[in-house]
């Protein structure tokens, strides 16, 4: 994947990164010569994704949000296109904890994690220091992570008003869930399982 989900270009101004996902050995190698820019290499890990979104005053969690993605653009693993939010698992709080206190975290962050459907254990994807693209999921279940870090900023820590959030709350982004559609449409063409 490349090491950055949006790079800006002189010319053309922000332009979106894309994931790859090699089968093999030669397409990993084929991948490699035509990429543009630097990219990092990870272990293809199926089951749900899951996002684990944080505000954290120094290294201390104030508040936190969870939601599993129903949709995946592209269908194969990517962004979220459809999701829900799920209550907040005990493990990945420990584990964003164990992350946020080591990084001394100040402000926003989300941690992706994939969960194996059989063994139901995790493998952490990644973590992003910035507002996720499942915000608007995070703010329409009561989670209002903009207002709390604003207040985080202005007043401190103990300004931060974190009652929890609802869970079963569905949100989409349209554009990118008919892009989910059509991928799920040209799967079941091949006869492959969506």
């Amino acid at each position: 994947k490349p090491d950055r989900s949006v790079r800006w270009q002189d010319d053309d101004g922000a332009a979106h990164m894309a994931v790859s996902i090699c089968r093999d050995r030669a397409e990993l190698e084929v991948a490699l010569v035509r990429a543009a820019y630097p990219v990092l290499l990870q272990e293809y890990v199926a089951g749900d994704g899951i996002g684990f979104g944080v505000l954290c005053n120094r290294g201390r969690i104030l508040e936190t949000f969870q939601w599993r993605r129903l949709h995946e653009v592209p269908i194969d693993g990517g962004g979220s296109s459809y999701r829900i939010s799920e209550p907040a698992d005990p493990v990945l709080l420990r584990y964003a904890q164990a992350l946020s206190e080591r990084l001394a975290w100040d402000g926003v962050a989300m941690f992706e994690f994939k969960r194996d459907r059989t063994t139901r254990r995790y493998s952490l994807m990644e973590i992003n220091g910035r507002f996720w693209g499942s915000l608007p999921l995070a703010c329409a279940a009561g989670a209002d992570f903009p207002a709390n870090f604003v207040r985080l900023l202005l007043h401190g820590g103990d300004a931060v008003r974190a009652p929890g959030f609802r869970t079963g709350v569905r949100c989409r982004n349209l554009t990118q869930d008919l892009e989910w559609l059509r991928g799920a449409v040209a799967r079941l063409r091949t006869d492959r399982p969506v």
